[in-house]
């Protein structure tokens, strides 16, 4: 949703708030505005208001724990994606995001079961077989990592996210050439991306491809600047 609409969006959610003052969904749906929009103290606030108003409320625990990981408060989502669970045991959301909180406390084999359990009950997760991937590279377990990487450009072939992370693993265990191919895989489908051109700028790099190199991390720059998040540390 754009900013525009979310805005929007919030307005209508506030003025349901003011004619029905309990109304939990509600506060919960506003509090996902805010947090699309980045204004997690915001977001967190309605949030947490969802959760006093409606207790047992599965959605608003896992909305609640997506802010905090936006915070990177990962033991408190971790926390509330937990609870989210166990109100509601067949959650894949859930336990996706409950792994991606693991991954960045650095809890790679937690992470795996989680994202595991998200694709048994939703077998084409894509963002779980993403997760999973991530975990296993955490856990420097590369085959598998590009095996769930391969599996997300299987569900979608379009996901440049998915060729960009199977070119780090094909760069990580000394496939060149393959992790080449999926950077340039990536940079056609999202040509406007910074990602692919800086893991292939440290390609090229290891390569001694220097002008090659410098070229690739120059553009990695040029797109990540107008958003606020150059992080071209080579």
């Amino acid at each position: 949703m754009k900013r525009g609409d979310l805005r929007h969006a919030i307005d209508d959610f506030s003025e349901a708030i003011r004619l029905e003052p309990k109304n939990a969904e509600a506060y919960n749906n506003r509090g996902v505005c805010y947090t699309d929009m980045g204004d997690l103290d915001r977001a967190i606030g309605d949030l947490d208001e969802a959760v006093r108003l409606k207790p047992e409320y599965a959605e608003g625990l896992y909305d609640r724990g997506r802010a905090y990981s936006g915070k990177g408060e990962y033991a408190r989502a971790i926390a509330d994606f937990t609870e989210a669970i166990r109100l509601k045991p067949e959650f894949p959301d859930a336990y996706c995001w409950r792994g991606f909180a693991h991954v960045y406390m650095g809890e790679a084999d937690k992470a795996v079961a989680d994202h595991s359990e998200a694709i048994r009950l939703k077998p084409d997760f894509l963002q779980a077989h993403m997760g999973r991937g991530n975990a296993h590279l955490l856990g420097g377990k590369i085959d598998q990592a590009i095996e769930d990487y391969t599996k997300a450009i299987r569900i979608d072939p379009n996901c440049a996210d998915a060729y960009v992370t199977r070119a780090a693993a094909y760069w990580k265990s000394g496939s060149t050439d393959a992790a080449l191919r999926d950077c340039n895989r990536a940079i056609q489908i999202q040509p406007s991306s910074a990602r692919p051109y800086l893991v292939r700028a440290n390609i090229y790099e290891d390569m001694g491809e220097k002008g090659k190199s410098d070229e690739d991390f120059a553009h990695a720059q040029r797109l990540a600047a107008p958003l606020g998040d150059v992080k071209a540390d080579r």
